[in-house]
C-alpha cells in the first residue's frame, strides 16, 4: 500500500510542489488543525518538480493562501470511510473558518485541476461484465463482508422507488466487475428495503445490516438521471459510466450523501452526534500541542450543546 502524497502550496501568486514518502495516512489528522498546522505539516515534505500519478498518490492538497481554499484527500480513515470523512468534514468548519475546504473526490487529477497542470493520459483496460444471477433468500448471515465494497442503490420509475444494499460491490464503479448497467434490472428482481450479497447471491432483511456504504446510486428512470456518491472516484472510472448510459445525465455528488437519505428511509444511516464524537476520539489520539487539545475539548462541548447538527455533507465546504 503506497503511503505517498503530493501537496501544492500557493501563496503570492507563486506555487510550490512537495513530495513524500510515507505521510498520505495521517493527512487528515495534519490538515485538521488549520492553514499554518497544513502548512508546517507540508513543508516537511520534499520540493519537487514532478507529480505522482493515480496509482501510487494516496493523498495530497492543495493549500491556496491567495483565494483561502484547501482541497485535499487521503487519510487512514477519511479516504475509504464515508463516516469518518462526513465527519470530519462538519468538524473542520471550526478549524478553517473563512476558508473554503472541498474534499478531492477523484484524487490526484482533482489537485492538478486545480493548479491548471494537465495530467497524462492513462488509459485502464476495465473488465467485461459478469451475467448476474438470482439469489435466494437465507435466514443466515455473512459477517464477512466488506464495507468497503458496499453500495446504498435506489431506483426510481413511474413514481416508485426500489432500494437494496448491495455487498460486494457488483455495481461499484470504483472496480466496475460487472457493467452499472444492470443495476435497474438487478434492483428489480428482489423486494424492496433489502441487503443483497451479490458475490455470493444471498439476500438479507435491510434490518439484519448494521453496515453502511461506501458508495451510492440512485437511477431515475423517468428523467433518465443517475446520481453517485462516493469518498472517490476518477474521471476515467464515471466516463465509463456515461459510456454505458448514452443519453443519461450523470451526477456526481463526491461524499455528500444528505440527498440520498430520503430515498431509502429504512437504512440505517449514520448518526450525526456518534459520528462527530467518534472522530474527535480518534484526533486526539496523535500527538498534540496544549492549544489543539483545547481546541478539540471545545468543540467537542459545542457539539454536546447542539440539539440538532445538520447532517449534510458536501463536496465543496460552506462558502458562508
Amino acid at each position: 500500500m503506497s503511503l505517498r502524497y503530493n501537496s501544492v502550496i500557493v501563496e503570492n501568486g507563486r506555487r510550490g510542489l512537495y513530495f513524500d514518502r510515507y505521510n498520505s495516512d495521517v493527512i487528515d489528522t495534519r490538515l485538521f488543525f488549520g492553514p499554518e498546522y497544513a502548512r508546517a505539516f507540508i513543508e516537511q515534505g520534499q520540493v519537487t518538480r514532478d507529480w505522482l500519478d493515480q496509482g501510487w498518490c494516496a493523498g495530497g492538497c492543495v493549500l491556496d493562501f491567495d483565494a483561502k481554499c484547501l482541497l485535499w484527500f487521503g487519510g487512514e480513515q477519511t479516504a475509504d470511510g464515508i463516516k469518518a470523512n462526513w465527519a470530519q468534514s462538519i468538524l473542520m468548519r471550526h478549524t478553517w473558518s473563512n476558508w473554503q475546504v472541498d474534499w478531492a473526490t477523484n484524487g490526484i487529477s482533482d489537485l492538478m485541476r486545480c493548479v491548471d497542470v494537465q495530467e497524462p493520459r492513462n488509459d485502464i483496460a476495465r473488465p467485461s461484465p459478469k451475467p448476474l444471477r438470482h439469489a435466494e433468500i437465507t435466514p443466515e448471515f455473512d459477517d464477512y463482508v466488506s464495507i468497503f465494497f458496499t453500495m446504498v442503490a435506489t431506483v426510481s420509475k413511474g413514481g416508485h422507488t426500489k432500494s437494496a444494499l448491495l455487498l460486494g460491490a457488483p455495481i461499484d464503479f470504483a472496480h466496475p466487475d460487472v457493467s452499472f448497467k444492470t443495476l435497474s434490472d438487478l434492483i428489480d428482481q428482489f423486494p424492496t428495503n433489502t441487503v443483497l450479497n451479490a458475490q455470493d447471491n444471498l439476500l438479507y432483511p435491510t434490518a439484519m445490516w448494521d453496515g453502511f456504504g461506501f458508495c451510492g446510486a440512485h437511477v431515475d428512470a423517468d428523467s433518465r438521471t443517475i446520481d453517485l456518491w462516493s469518498v472517490r472516484s476518477s474521471p476515467t472510472e464515471l466516463q465509463s459510466i456515461s459510456t454505458q448510459w448514452p443519453g443519461w445525465n450523470i451526477e456526481n455528488h463526491g461524499p455528500d450523501f444528505a440527498w440520498h437519505k430520503p430515498l431509502f428511509p429504512t437504512l440505517r444511516w449514520p448518526d450525526t452526534r456518534a459520528s462527530l464524537q467518534s472522530r474527535l476520539a480518534t484526533l486526539r489520539l496523535g500527538p498534540l500541542e496544549p492549544n489543539q487539545d483545547r481546541l478539540l475539548s471545545k468543540i467537542e462541548a459545542q457539539i454536546l450543546r447542539q440539539s440538532h447538527v445538520s447532517p449534510q455533507i458536501r463536496q465543496t465546504a460552506d462558502r458562508e
